[in-house]
């Protein structure tokens, strides 16, 4: 085993010998970065934004000798979208604005925490971020014909997501359905 990070005495003596000389000198042992670590986003929990959003991300960097820590978004095809410097602790968040135009796909959090010893650790939480900004078209191919407490619609949609049906009747009374479209086909 090495030496235990901290402060570290060193003592020497002459033996044997008419007169006893000793020396001593203190330094300081580091062997690594204490703390890096992203909680959120991750892999287990990714996030879905859209170009020019932001995105917190909550992580921990420590280290006694802390001398810098960033936070990055890249990894998929635009490579880094969005970075921050950002300061020492454990549970901080960061908001980082992403870039205006990034093409979708999943994309990684990193955080790089350094010291003042020259020690560097990076940690990955990949796939985290997913930029998702193909705008969904919809269509109806056919709603109600008369009134009832029943209405059925059906249409296509240009690909998977959240879609919203706002329904007014002629007194100004509304209702809002949102059906997650899983496919290009809907019915509700």
């Amino acid at each position: 085993d090495g030496l235990s990070d901290g402060t570290v005495t060193l003592e020497a003596q002459q033996e044997p010998s008419f007169t006893t000389s000793e020396a001593s000198t203190t330094f300081q042992v580091d062997s690594g970065i204490d703390t890096a670590a992203i909680n959120s986003p991750t892999a287990a929990s990714p996030v879905t934004k859209q170009s020019g959003d932001s995105v917190d991300v909550t992580y921990s960097a420590q280290d006694a000798a802390f001398n810098s820590a960033t936070v990055t978004i890249d990894g998929g095809p635009d490579g880094v979208v969005g970075s921050a410097a950002v300061n020492q602790g454990s549970s901080k968040t960061q908001s980082l604005q992403l870039s205006g135009s990034i093409t979708d796909g999943a994309y990684d959090v990193n955080l790089t925490v350094t010291d003042t010893n020259g020690n560097s650790k990076t940690v990955t939480q990949s796939d985290a971020v997913t930029i998702d900004d193909v705008v969904t078209s919809i269509s109806v191919t056919n709603g109600p014909v008369e009134p009832t407490s029943e209405i059925n619609v059906s249409g296509s949609a240009s690909g998977p997501d959240d879609v919203s049906f706002n329904i007014t009747d002629p007194d100004g009374d509304h209702a809002t359905l949102t059906k997650a479209i899983t496919n290009t086909a809907f019915s509700v």
